[in-house]
């Protein structure tokens, strides 16, 4: 049971419930934001963790809509391709367009037809992960930027709020 995650040992040699069974905090704070995002956007909304030189999406919310973005949960990119790869990487340009935006977005730069536009997610002051709200190019009307920025990051900070109010705990 151990080994499967459904339990785990604690200090004292007892038994808990594992990590498949408990939400992690960021999970917590996250899939209920990303959801509204969705929601409120119409888009693909996604959570990117960075491991060595990859990113991978531990939450996807897909759009509702017929022709959508969307990469499955678990899904794995190479550094620093698409908005969220640029931001994880750390690249100049992006951190650049970070610090002038609050946003970093993507037009047909990863996939063609596709566009992205991503935010940090903070802790303590380190960025954790990275939202990002992805889309067809064909319902954009200024830019990803431009036209969910705003939304994506308000979102950001609502996650980063719920983390520290977790932390407090």
């Amino acid at each position: 049971m151990v080994e499967y995650g459904f339990l785990r040992r604690n200090e004292s040699g007892g038994f808990q419930l594992g990590h498949r069974f408990v939400h992690t905090v960021l999970e917590n704070a996250a899939l209920p934001v990303l959801t509204e995002l969705r929601d409120t956007t119409g888009e693909t909304a996604q959570l990117w963790i960075r491991r060595g030189d990859e990113r991978i999406c531990q939450f996807s919310v897909d759009s509702e809509h017929e022709l959508k973005a969307t990469l499955p949960e678990g899904s794995r990119l190479t550094l620093p391709a698409g908005s969220s790869g640029r931001l994880l990487a750390r690249e100049a340009e992006a951190l650049e367009e970070l610090a002038a935006n609050g946003w970093v977005e993507s037009v047909g730069r990863r996939t063609p037809g596709l566009g992205s536009v991503s935010a940090p997610v903070l802790s303590r002051t380190q960025m954790i992960a990275t939202i990002c709200l992805a889309m067809p190019l064909s319902r954009i009307k200024e830019s990803p930027g431009l036209d969910f920025g705003t939304a994506l990051m308000q979102a950001a900070h609502r996650i980063e709020a719920d983390l520290a109010q977790a932390h407090e705990r």
